[in-house]
């Protein structure tokens, strides 16, 4: 005999983040180039008017191994810092994600704290939504 809520599933499901007729599936990815020492930005996305972007993960990556660090938060605020090697990978989708509403602008920013030049990627992924 089972034992516990006999709602469980449709309470779970009623709290996650899924496509649906106002909402599709959101990727964006860019690319920098940075000097030794040097920091910039690799992603500068503005969530558009009448829209909220709910952001499940974040993928970063350079091809020579050094510490480096990601900095992703709206405009100059700071939501995830991470030192990285060579790849960092974040998957948000089990917390329900990090909405961001217009005005946002969602920034992932590098710093290069290696001593050669260095190309980082970074992608960004989530469902954005139409309010409606």
């Amino acid at each position: 005999m089972a034992k516990g809520r006999r709602d469980y599933t449709w309470g779970v499901l009623q709290d996650t983040i899924q496509p649906g007729l106002y909402s599709s599936n959101f990727k964006y990815a860019q690319s920098v180039t940075l000097a030794a020492g040097a920091n910039g930005n690799a992603i500068s996305y503005t969530v558009p008017d009448g829209y909220k972007l709910f952001l499940l993960g974040a993928i970063y990556t350079c091809k020579n191994p050094g510490i480096n660090m990601a900095v992703l938060g709206p405009g100059s605020g700071v939501d995830i810092v991470a030192y990285f090697d060579t790849r960092a990978e974040f998957n948000l989708g089990s917390y329900g994600g990090i909405p961001y509403i217009v005005p946002s602008i969602l920034n992932v920013h590098f710093y290069n704290y290696d001593t050669i030049q260095q190309v980082f990627y970074a992608m960004i992924y989530g469902i954005l939504e139409e309010l409606v």
